[in-house]
């Protein structure tokens, strides 16, 4: 039987009358590439927020390896391992790449293992040339491009060492280019045995990478299965593209 890492049970999230997230109950097994696909305003940024301990979830509760982590904060989540990257890259841009990847490393759950400043920088060096962003990291990051930029922000989270790593569009912005080494660098990490839940508009390579698919619209869990089961599932085609659709695609 699969390991249950991080799971939700009924957890909904409103802001006002808007209501994000809805009664949504969700298991994300360990070792596996998990998507969480759905069309703009679906909920699926929300969902992470309330993962990740960004927001608290107006009503249910959030588990990670049968602790209840609903109320935790943003920094404690991280520090049991649960770490996150963004849509839009959030990176301190007055500071160098190295000086990026040190801030992880200040954190109760790096500095407790490196110790050291010599093993610390060992640690960013090796994350670094696997990222293949070693060559920038006496650069400022405000200088970098955008696909470097992305990188150094997939980097920056695996500096810290997660079990589970949420990836809200980690290509997004990207040519196709730019998408094959951050693509590579995701199946690298999930090899070691690392779970992964990802966020992506990109069809393709959304489908290439996950393992299992679970679908929201709404804010609400529409389907769930194999990368196959919900390609052809009828709900998930009306929610991309509209009512009725599923006539068409699949006469």
């Amino acid at each position: 039987m699969n390991e249950v890492t991080l799971r939700t049970e009924r957890v909904s999230k409103r802001f006002g009358g808007l209501v994000a997230v809805s009664d949504f109950s969700l298991e994300v097994y360990k070792g596996e590439i998990l998507g969480i696909l759905g069309p703009n305003g679906a909920g699926k940024t929300t969902l992470f927020n309330v993962l990740s301990g960004f927001f608290r979830p107006t009503e249910g509760k959030v588990f990670y390896r049968d602790r209840e982590i609903t109320n935790l904060t943003s920094d404690r989540v991280a520090t049991l391992g649960i770490v996150r990257t963004y849509q839009i890259v959030r990176l301190f841009d007055k500071l160098t790449v190295y000086e990026n990847l040190l801030i992880p490393c200040l954190s109760p759950r790096i500095s407790m293992k490196l110790p050291s400043k010599n093993r610390r920088d060992e640690h960013i060096f090796a994350v670094a040339s696997e990222v293949g962003i070693e060559s920038y990291l006496d650069e400022l990051t405000v200088n970098l491009s955008h696909g470097v930029r992305k990188l150094v922000e997939f980097a920056r989270a695996l500096v810290s060492d997660p079990e589970v790593l949420l990836l809200d569009e980690p290509f997004s912005g990207l040519n196709p280019l730019e998408v094959e080494p951050l693509a590579e660098v995701i199946t690298r990490f999930h090899d070691k045995g690392k779970t992964i839940v990802i966020i992506e508009h990109k069809l393709r390579e959304f489908m290439k990478l996950v393992q299992r698919v679970v679908a929201m619209d709404r804010g609400k869990l529409i389907a769930q299965g194999s990368v196959k089961e919900i390609s052809e599932d009828p709900f998930v085609i009306e929610a991309y593209l509209g009512k009725g659709a599923s006539r068409f695609v699949n006469s």
